[in-house]
């Protein structure tokens, strides 16, 4: 995993043992197999998401993603709705966990960076203790993670993935390696996680991700890093096309330009097609 700007890369290695060391704190704080454990965090957290998702899924629990973009009523909703006992937030995010409601059962905890409070974790602390293999047994029929809609009809409504239907949507393998997949998806989303993180992750492929999305950033990414996929939204389509940058950017490193989450409008395909010609 590499980010931009202030980010700092990760390894498969360090991916993976960090995800222990916080999985197997996890358990010992009570945390146990069908547990739903919220992810409050950002793309400017990006280490933070994705180590906090598959710590939680290797503590046998139940990743509920949700984008710190959300207002505070959706927030509220999401994680009274899917039950989560527990909770992952980006430094920025801590105070609006805090002012939460308690669940049914008694104290939402809290982990994340700089969290000191009594019933909190610090997560800086968590991913430096034991790191060795650590695993709940789960099944394949077992929920991996709650994603939730954006909400367009009312309030956002959960939808579970279970283990099996994860390993089973990303039969394909590259061609060449080791290769890079550029993308600005908000990870907290079904696009953001399984199309980029686990889709990265099942394939060896350098999760490259820039935070936030900028049409002349995302287009000198394309000439310094050269990656060979590349994961948009039609609406970041929109802007790099309508920007002109491609113009002027060598994109013959692109072999596979993939795109979700909404329609592409037909001349928007012409031009990227025209633009991406490999």
């Amino acid at each position: 995993v590499a980010g931009d700007g202030d980010f700092s890369e990760m390894t498969y290695a360090e991916w993976d043992s960090r995800s222990n060391a916080v999985a197997r704190a996890l358990h010992q704080a009570g945390v146990g197999r069908g547990d739903r454990v919220a992810l409050f965090v950002g793309n400017d957290c990006a280490a933070l998401y994705q180590v906090g998702y598959f710590a939680v899924l290797k503590a046998g629990a139940v990743a509920v993603p949700v984008n710190p973009r959300v207002a505070r009523r959706e927030l509220e909703h999401m994680v009274s709705d899917s039950g989560a006992s527990a909770i992952v937030a980006g430094p920025a995010e801590l105070d609006r966990v805090r002012a939460l409601p308690p669940p049914p059962a008694g104290a939402l905890l809290v982990i994340g960076p700089g969290a000191s409070e009594p019933g909190e974790l610090d997560w800086d602390r968590l991913i430096g203790a034991d790191a060795s293999e650590f695993q709940v047994a789960v099944g394949p029929d077992d929920i991996a993670d709650i994603l939730y809609t954006s909400g367009t009809t009312g309030l956002p409504k959960g939808v579970a993935a279970t283990h099996r239907s994860a390993l089973v949507s990303h039969p394909l393998m590259p061609i060449d390696k080791p290769i890079s997949l550029l993308h600005s998806i908000p990870l907290a989303t079904f696009l953001g996680t399984h199309g980029t993180q686990t889709l990265c992750l099942r394939l060896a492929v350098t999760n490259l991700l820039l935070p936030s999305f900028d049409a002349t950033r995302f287009a000198a990414l394309i000439d310094t890093e050269r990656p060979a996929w590349i994961v948009m939204v039609p609406a970041h389509a929109l802007l790099l096309i309508e920007s002109g940058t491609l113009e002027q950017t060598d994109t013959s490193c692109v072999r596979m330009l993939i795109y979700g989450s909404a329609p592409m409008p037909h001349h928007a395909v012409q031009r990227l097609s025209a633009s991406f010609p490999r």
